[in-house]
């Protein structure tokens, strides 16, 4: 018979196998066969009962099974037929199989099949119909599970790809997050993408305004050589690609040899030493940064599509890191840039702050020199009004004194001559008293000449303090300024009153003439004496104690002590026994327009001034004060002048 052509090869190869085993020369082993059919049927119904989920797919599988159904019953029946039994028995009636044993074997097999007939067949092909049906599902379940297996390793592989980029894109994320440097992000991007498609070279490469490209970052295998830095105009790049480009074109070069670039773009990949390379664009704000691209040196290399997604993938979030690390590094230099117009601004405000106050303190000086100037001025104009008629008095004065001698001489002989006067000249004698004119005038004249002297002496003090025409620095005794400020000041030091006065103690050391503008030191002299006066006509009668002691029983004193300090320098000290001042105070002491004296009683520009002229004169001064211990004030003036 002939088998139908539309079974599969599974199907006839089954069908064979069953019709050689019922065919055999020993037809127990088809009682074997049937026994392991029906085992085979129970098991696979007992999978079928533990699966029930898969009844609709052995319901499909049975349905396809009809044609194997009729067939395996045809050829069932076929087999069973008795003609090869009746052409045996009569080799053996003939006498033709004279093996003994041959003879004995085919007896007991026709003993074996006689009991079949027909109609036993039936069981036979039932079993075997469903041995086909449970052959044929597990043949289809082999298929189904190759095909899952299939897909299992093929979603495994993708899923192995997305954790891989996942472990990519976070080391790259982090890296953004710790170090916002766009070298390092590019960096790092280029080693994970190197190692990540085991490729010889990974590197960025950036175009400028012209088309010119740059290999900015680069990850580099030994022993293919390196192109960090390099730049390249490759003519054979048409405008054009830089839109398709934009538009998101990848190129994939499997072999470079074989492609169908142009042979200068070849030449150039040929000196980097690319046997095949992946090129994809790198987009940011509608425009192309740049590109990525894996070089394979060793050997053609062919692309997989995973990998070209993956890597345009990496690019995406290349151009993201890029835009982010721009952006901050961008934030940087606006910051610095604005912290450095912040500096500037503080710089120029505290310049002009300190512009504001040196010319307040210029305007301010400028207004006490000039009211020094004019003081002098006025000084010396009195002083030469005065010294006049003084010098008038004084030198008349010795004449009046011989004069007055001479008439008391005349009188005299007048009164020896005519020792009765006459009554009109007792009459003046008794109303003048001679006598005690004679007495007195001399005392008088006497008087007028210790004024005159006096008189003189201030205004030749005035003279020498006010020093209005000098413009040069000249030798000067330090001495002589100090006194003339004392002088000057009497009036202030003598009692008044209720008050005692102040006493004043010179301990002058033997000084030489200093190079000085003696005027402006004589301004010192009197800014610091005035202050000290100041301090002790503060004292009241009260009890003030501080540290034991009873500051109100101590007289008012003012000590002035000159020395030698070294060879080029001497030292001026001016203390005084008053309340003395607190830190604070002291350490504001010298600042322009700082006073502790009520308003109307001070500027605050004695000191600043003074401080200034000696540091004009290459010199120091500093305060030294504690509350309830009085003040000092030591100056230190070279002797020679200084340029």
């Amino acid at each position: 018979m002939s088998l139908n052509s539309d079974f599969s090869d599974a199907q006839l190869q089954i069908i064979c196998e069953t019709a050689n085993v019922i065919a055999c020369e020993c037809p127990a082993q088809l009682v074997d066969l049937l026994r392991k059919i029906r085992e085979f049927r129970h098991y696979t119904l007992e999978c079928i009962e533990f699966a029930p989920e898969e009844t609709e797919i052995h319901q499909w599988l049975g349905g396809e099974m009809i044609q194997v159904e009729s067939l395996l019953s045809e050829i069932i029946v076929e087999f069973m037929r008795r003609e090869d039994l009746l052409d045996e028995q009569q080799q053996l009636d003939l006498g033709k199989l004279r093996d003994r044993n041959t003879r004995a074997a085919l007896r007991q097999r026709q003993q074996m099949q006689q009991p079949w007939n027909h109609l036993d067949a039936d069981p036979v092909m039932d079993e075997f119909d469903f041995s086909m049906k449970q052959q044929q599902f597990y043949k289809q379940i082999q298929a189904l599970n190759a095909s899952l297996e299939q897909q299992v390793q093929e979603q495994t592989a993708e899923l192995r790809r997305s954790l891989v980029l996942a472990r990519v894109l976070k080391q790259i994320t982090d890296e953004i997050r710790s170090s916002l440097n766009p070298q390092t992000v590019l960096q790092t991007i280029v080693d994970e993408v190197r190692s990540l498609f085991d490729t010889d070279r990974v590197v960025m490469y950036r175009f400028d305004q012209e088309w010119v490209g740059e290999v900015v970052v680069e990850s580099v295998l030994e022993p293919w050589q390196r192109v960090l830095g390099n730049t390249y105009q490759d003519n054979c790049f048409p405008e054009e690609s830089g839109q398709q480009y934009l538009e998101g074109r990848v190129r994939a070069i499997d072999n470079l040899e074989e492609s169908d670039i142009a042979d200068c773009h070849k030449g150039l990949l040929r000196a980097m030493q690319v046997k095949a390379n992946l090129v994809v664009p790198i987009r940011m704000l509608g425009q192309v940064w740049g590109l990525l691209i894996a070089h394979e040196c060793r050997a053609p290399r062919h692309w997989e599509d995973f990998e070209i997604d993956l890597l345009q993938q990496l690019a995406d979030q290349a151009a993201i890191a890029i835009q982010q690390a721009e952006l901050y590094e961008q934030s940087c230099v606006a910051a610095a840039t604005a912290r450095a117009q912040a500096r500037q601004l503080e710089q120029t405000a505290n310049e002009l702050a300190q512009a504001l106050q040196d010319l307040q303190q210029a305007q301010s000086q400028l207004v006490q020199t000039e009211k020094m100037s004019s003081l002098g001025q006025l000084v010396a104009g009195v002083a030469h009004e005065i010294n006049n008629p003084v010098s008038f008095i004084y030198g008349n004065l010795s004449h009046a004194t011989s004069y007055a001698q001479d008439l008391f001489a005349v009188i005299a002989a007048y009164q020896e001559q005519c020792p009765q006067p006459s009554d009109r000249t007792q009459a003046v004698l008794d109303r003048v008293d001679l006598d005690f004119i004679k007495e007195d005038f001399p005392k008088i004249l006497g008087s007028m000449k210790v004024g005159s002297e006096r008189i003189r002496q201030i205004v030749l003090s005035l003279q020498n303090f006010s020093r209005a025409d000098q413009t040069e620095k000249k030798l000067a005794d330090i001495h002589q300024g100090i006194d003339n400020t004392l002088m000057i000041l009497q009036h202030r030091l003598k009692p008044n009153g209720t008050d005692a006065g102040i006493q004043i103690i010179k301990n002058y050391g033997k000084l030489p003439l200093i190079d000085c503008f003696a005027g402006q030191l004589n301004q010192v002299f009197m800014n610091l004496i005035s202050n000290a006066i100041d301090a002790l006509e503060e004292r009241t009668t009260c009890e003030l104690i501080t540290a034991g002691q009873q500051l109100a029983t101590q007289p008012n004193q003012i000590t002035i002590q000159t020395s030698i300090a070294s060879a080029a320098s001497i030292q001026i000290r001016i203390a005084d026994n008053g309340l003395g001042m607190t830190e604070d105070i002291r350490s504001h002491l010298f600042d322009p327009f700082f006073t502790t004296k009520p308003v109307g009683k001070g500027t605050g520009l004695g000191l600043a001034i003074s401080y200034q002229i000696i540091e004009r004169h290459g010199g120091s001064i500093v305060c030294n004060s504690q509350w309830g211990k009085g003040t000092e004030f030591c100056i230190e003036l070279p002797i020679h002048a200084k340029n």
